[in-house]
């Protein structure tokens, strides 16, 4: 896997270079080329592996990483901010956003950049006709590039709703183009993702490469963002061959790396060149000395921690503990517990905690393999985009929506709540467990779970968004409002005031404006 990692940051600089001259070249030898430009099965394999590279690795613009997932998340209502952040950082949260934010442009960027260098790609692929590029390799090779370009759109629209849709290579006097409706991009997001979901399976896939499951993951998650129920519990049936780890720790576990709940995660080794890291780490983690790199940017907040259980292994696997105002010193400002590689658990007290103080992700950090001393740009914890866990909590979702609440739906909730540690549910009233008493009760039920497992990966803002609008709003004003008594609190009366349906969507760069004639902002902004 480190031999895949540097040759797809090689390859990214040379395709980079390729697709650059494929955007700027009128002459008309360009077709040409792009029909030879690839002339061995090595060539088209470092291609591609160029489009890893610059979707999941980039290090300009921290790839999936931080564009698909950080930036994201604390626009749910599970996360707050840390009041002395840069003004860029907790206007995701604070839903100030505005045009020229450079965290938004550079996501908006990033994710064109990845569509332009695919386009170029699959053209040339398509019409490239060397014999010594195996044709099912070529049709591979396109497959997956698809699965990158659907993945793109999914966030782009996700995040600023109608947006321009380039399926072709684009020249310079391509600069106009308009905005097309989110529903045109998803008929071909849809498309793609069909097309793809011919790729072999995990089992016949190289570890890290983008296999029939990460694909039919994606066009589940579109089919729910459409509220085709049916169709998604039709691609969700086809996801097989995964299963959810015995233990919630050993999801994450650096020595079970691509293990059985994994679908597709980008792999992190500590001790390279170049170096490698978890950028999101950075955002998530409580600053102290032993994190090297972490700034605490979006700590949990109390309404997540009401939906936990607080003795639960995943609550005390998934995060850090927030002191009461009582046992706040100089010398304690919240703690995090796990057991060592030996057996024996180690305690790491917070002393330079941020303040006010709230507790923090602390889940996609291995301590018990590797231990607690370690660099955020430098260490060897992987990057799950997808994992089992999320499936399984759409095909309860899925089942509930068609069928109401049924015994399978409940299934499929239970085995996470199982996994987790933590109280079952039941519908029909059994001692000790928690009753629910209809549809409505089960649905909330999968919503908040989905909340409690899935935080900090991406899924939530999403999520409220497809739930609507006016469930979306109140699960953020909610969460701006709950307060743990006899802790601190960090919300404004303006983070309130913020929320507003129009902010759910974000604002066009202002650079994309100025360069489009065509474009136009989201109204509001």
């Amino acid at each position: 896997m480190k031999t895949l990692i540097k040759i797809s940051l090689f390859s990214a600089c040379i395709w980079w270079f390729a697709s650059c001259s494929d955007f700027l070249d009128e002459d008309p030898r360009g077709q040409q080329m792009q029909e030879t430009f690839y002339q061995t099965d090595a060539e088209a394999f470092g291609g591609l592996m160029g489009i890893y590279a610059l979707a999941t690795n980039s290090q300009a613009t921290a790839g999936m990483r931080e564009n698909f997932i950080v930036r994201s998340e604390p626009c749910s209502d599970l996360l707050t901010y840390k009041p002395v952040a840069s003004a860029e950082a907790v206007a995701f949260p604070k839903y100030t956003l505005h045009s020229e934010i450079t965290p938004l442009v550079i996501a908006w960027e990033h994710a064109y950049s990845v569509i332009y260098t695919t386009n170029s790609y699959i053209h040339a692929l398509t019409e490239n006709t060397s014999p010594d590029i195996p044709a099912d390799k070529k049709e591979q090779y396109i497959k997956e590039a698809k699965f990158f370009r659907s993945l793109m759109y999914y966030h782009l629209v996700m995040r600023w709703g109608d947006v321009p849709l380039r399926m072709e290579p684009t020249h310079m006097k391509e600069t106009d183009i308009a905005r097309s409706p989110a529903e045109e991009v998803w008929k071909h997001v849809i498309m793609d993702l069909e097309a793809a979901a011919t790729l072999p399976d995990k089992n016949n896939t190289p570890a890290g490469r983008i296999t029939k499951g990460a694909v039919l993951t994606l066009l589940a998650k579109v089919h729910l963002m459409k509220g085709d129920f049916p169709s998604a519990a039709t691609v969700l049936d086809q996801i097989t061959g995964y299963s959810l780890m015995p233990e919630i720790g050993d999801v994450w576990n650096t020595e079970k790396k691509f293990n059985e709940e994994s679908i597709w995660e980008v792999n992190i080794e500590r001790g390279t060149l170049p170096r490698q890291g978890l950028g999101m780490l950075s955002f998530y983690l409580p600053m102290h000395d032993a994190f090297k790199g972490a700034n605490a940017t979006f700590p949990v907040n109390d309404y997540l921690m009401q939906m936990t259980e607080e003795d639960s292994p995943r609550t005390k696997l998934f995060y850090s503990r927030k002191p009461l105002l009582e046992e706040i010193s100089a010398d304690y400002k919240g703690e995090y517990r796990y057991t060592d590689s030996q057996g024996e658990e180690q305690v790491i007290i917070f002393t330079n905690a941020t303040e006010p103080l709230y507790p923090h992700i602390m889940k996609f950090t291995d301590f018990t393999t590797v231990g607690h001393e370690f660099e955020v740009g430098d260490c060897p914890f992987n990057q799950l985009i997808f994992r089992y866990a999320d499936v399984v909590l759409m095909k309860a979702e899925v089942e509930c929506e068609l069928n109401g609440a049924t015994p399978v739906a409940l299934n499929y909730l239970n085995q996470i709540r199982s996994r987790a540690g933590e109280t079952l549910y039941t519908l029909t009233g059994e001692d000790g467990l928690r009753p629910l008493n209809s549809k409505e009760d089960l649905q909330e039920a999968i919503r908040n779970e989905r909340a409690l497992e899935l935080v900090g990966e991406g899924h939530r803002f999403y999520d409220l968004k497809r739930w609507g609008t006016e469930y979306a709003l109140r699960k953020l004003k909610e969460s701006r409002q709950a307060h743990i008594a006899g802790t601190t609190f960090c919300y404004n009366p303006e983070d309130l005031v913020n929320i507003e349906a129009y902010r759910l969507l974000w604002p066009i760069p202002k650079d994309e404006l100025n360069g489009n004639a065509l474009m136009v902002q989201n109204p509001g902004y």
